[in-house]
């Protein structure tokens, strides 16, 4: 099996200008690995050896392109990291045969121009414990799912976009951005966090934390089972955060903000789902607001705090109007980065849950476990806060599939299938114009892929990137195990047919020519 291709850089890299088809926000322009090597996870060890996720990350120097070869939990007992110098990465999920999970400690990016897409990161109630101390230490520091965070002198993180990506059952902070004067006193800037899901925070109850991080956008995601941080904004003085499209159920306090924030929150639905609200998030009495307010950090003054709300519901309710008393004169009434970033497919927050459920996270790839939080977003099922991952049944068996040789026949790293659907046979593009671009079919939406190097092609009709364009939603069906009222499957907005029992085996959602097919 293939361990490390080297790939010759090409004038013609630079033809697109955004991470991949349909990226969004402040992080759209980053570039990963384009025009570098590729190389193949062949193992799912944690350990720091060729074929390994850890080696390619931890390393290898330069651009590079991840991509999997095999399926199956990634164990390891210390974070995987990007350190400073190891930037231009693009570690690619949708590129498995059958999904990729990391168990037992998070994801941490120390450098910049990296993208991520379509894993799932699931630290769990045994995790990676820097200095194994105790929680009454003062120094104590759990897992999160993951971090995008610089060391004093480490050099800017500049580019980041994490997409489709699942972090579920961590003790800290679900994904926490840390920069300027509070962490380590670098710029960490032009970041994108999208169609993903923050669930079941398993101890200190933490969604998402920007502190020192700005020029962040939330897009197009949910957070199930947090108590607060929803999330909590402390960006570098006089700089802002986008939260946008974004559905949070079962919480207990809602967003807070620090003053000097400048804060985009628009079309967002929150459901409290029956867990106990803090006083102050009580909706429906008169000391609910909207946001918290905390006093400014160092060099932050109140002074120069924006808020934009638009568009934002609870329990069904408009909440735009409920900033906290004695604090509306904060409240500004166009978005603060004033329009640098289109969103050309904005949803109405009423829209969010039946919209984005089961179609945001790792959701190629989902599992029982994923099912299961998906249900619980819609309101099917019974919520409930967990310390520990064995309370829901604990890790799921996932397929171990690896890829075989002749899924590349030509090896030039572009799968059959997707050249097929893309130009209509193997071989019209080979292994010296992967970072060149050929038009592909003049198939509405794969069509859009052109503009982008040749191998990202492959890679964006793999992640069935602008799949509204490409093909109509699939039906619904029992096999997806994704509840539509009392019924299971997608859903249809309509009546659906009754299904039986949930399938006993794991589901994973593959793509066949153009179409998105479930079974």
């Amino acid at each position: 099996m293939k361990t490390l291709v080297l790939i010759l850089f090409i004038c013609s890299i630079s033809l697109a200008q955004t991470a991949f088809p349909g990226a969004v926000g402040h992080g759209k322009n980053t570039t990963g690995g384009r025009g570098g090597t590729i190389y193949h996870v062949t193992s799912l060890s944690g350990s720091n050896t060729p074929g390994t996720l850890r080696y390619g990350m931890e390393s290898l120097t330069g651009p590079r392109n991840i991509v999997f070869d095999v399926s199956g939990y990634i164990d390891v007992t210390t974070p995987l990291k990007i350190r400073n110098g190891y930037e231009n990465v693009s570690i690619l999920g949708q590129t498995s045969p059958a999904g990729i999970v990391i168990r037992g400690a998070e994801m941490n990016l120390h450098d910049g121009n990296v993208i991520v897409r379509f894993l799932k990161i699931a630290p769990g109630e045994n995790a990676y414990n820097p200095g194994n101390l105790p929680p009454s230490d003062p120094n104590y520091e759990p897992a999160d799912g993951f971090t995008v965070k610089a060391f004093s002198n480490s050099g800017p993180i500049d580019g980041v976009y994490i997409d489709h990506v699942s972090l579920m059952w961590f003790r800290d902070g679900g994904i926490d951005f840390g920069g300027g004067p509070y962490e380590g006193n670098e710029d960490v800037h032009n970041i994108t966090f999208a169609n993903s899901i923050i669930s079941e925070n398993i101890e200190k109850g933490q969604g998402t934390l920007v502190n020192g991080a700005y020029d962040i956008t939330y897009y197009r995601s949910a957070i199930y089972s947090v108590s607060d941080r929803l999330p909590a904004s402390a960006p570098r003085p006089n700089e802002g955060i986008e939260f946008i499209n974004v559905f949070a159920r079962y919480f207990s306090s809602g967003p807070y903000y620090r003053g000097g924030t400048k804060i985009d929150f628009i079309n967002n639905q929150f459901e409290r789902g029956g867990r106990t609200p803090a006083p102050w998030h009580n909706f429906g009495t008169s000391s609910y607001h909207l946001f918290r307010h905390e006093p400014p950090l160092t060099g932050a003054t109140n002074a120069n705090t924006q808020i934009y709300v638009n568009g934002n519901e609870e329990d069904g309710s408009d909440v735009d109007a409920f900033l906290r008393p004695g604090y509306e004169q904060y409240e500004v009434f166009s978005p603060t980065g004033n329009g640098q970033n289109a969103f050309p497919d904005l949803l109405p927050a009423s829209m969010l849950k039946d919209s984005l459920i089961g179609k945001i996270g790792i959701d190629l790839f989902y599992d029982s476990q994923d099912l299961r939080i998906n249900n619980l977003l819609k309101g099917i099922g019974t919520p409930a806060t967990i310390s520990s991952e064995s309370q829901v049944g604990g890790y799921p068996t996932r397929p171990t599939t690896a890829r075989s040789a002749g899924e590349d026949s030509d090896n030039d790293n572009m799968l059959d299938v997707a050249e097929i659907a893309i130009w209509g046979g193997i071989g019209v593009v080979g292994l010296s114009d992967i970072w060149t671009d050929t038009p592909g079919d003049t198939e509405v939406g794969i069509s859009q892929y052109n503009g982008f190097p040749n191998i990202e092609k492959t890679w964006a009709y793999l992640a069935n990137d602008l799949a509204d364009e490409i093909s109509n939603p699939p039906s619904p069906t029992c096999a997806d195990n994704i509840q539509n009222g009392d019924e299971t499957g997608i859903d249809c907005g309509g009546v659906c047919s009754p299904c039986a029992a949930p399938p006993t085996v794991d589901q994973t959602n593959k793509k066949k020519s153009s179409t998105l097919i479930w079974w």
